[in-house]
C-alpha cells in the first residue's frame, strides 16, 4: 500500500466525516421541527377541546331555548283557547263581566258623601 492509496483512503475518511456531520445537522434540524410541531399540536388540541366545550354549551342553550319556545307556544295555545271560549260567550250574550270589586250581585254602589 503506497502513499497514494493512503491519501485516497484519508480523503474518503474526510468525505465520510463531512457527510456524517451534515447528516447529524439534518437530524438535529428535523428534531427541532418535530418538537415545534408537537407544541403546535398540543396548542391545537387545547383549542379543539375549548371549542368542543363551547359547542356543548351551545347545544344545551339551544335545547333550553327550544323547551322555552314550546312552553310559550303551549301558553299561547291556552290563551287562544280561552279567548275563543270568551268570544263565543260574548257573541251568544252568555258571558257577563264579573262585578266590580266590593260590589256583589244586586247590591247598590256605595254612597258618596255629599252627593
Amino acid at each position: 500500500m503506497g502513499i497514494t492509496d493512503l491519501l485516497g483512503a484519508f480523503k474518503k475518511i474526510v468525505e465520510l466525516e463531512a457527510s456524517i456531520k451534515k447528516s447529524a445537522e439534518t437530524i438535529k434540524t428535523q428534531q427541532t421541527k418535530l418538537q415545534d410541531l408537537a407544541e403546535i399540536n398540543i396548542r391545537l388540541d387545547e383549542q379543539l377541546k375549548g371549542a368542543l366545550r363551547q359547542v356543548d354549551e351551545l347545544h344545551k342553550a339551544q335545547a333550553d331555548m327550544e323547551r322555552r319556545l314550546r312552553e310559550v307556544e303551549n301558553h299561547g295555545a291556552r290563551v287562544d283557547g280561552a279567548m275563543q271560549v270568551l268570544s263565543q260567550g260574548v257573541v251568544k250574550g252568555v258571558w257577563t263581566p264579573p262585578p266590580a270589586p266590593g260590589l256583589g250581585r244586586g247590591s247598590a254602589p256605595p254612597m258618596i258623601d255629599g252627593a
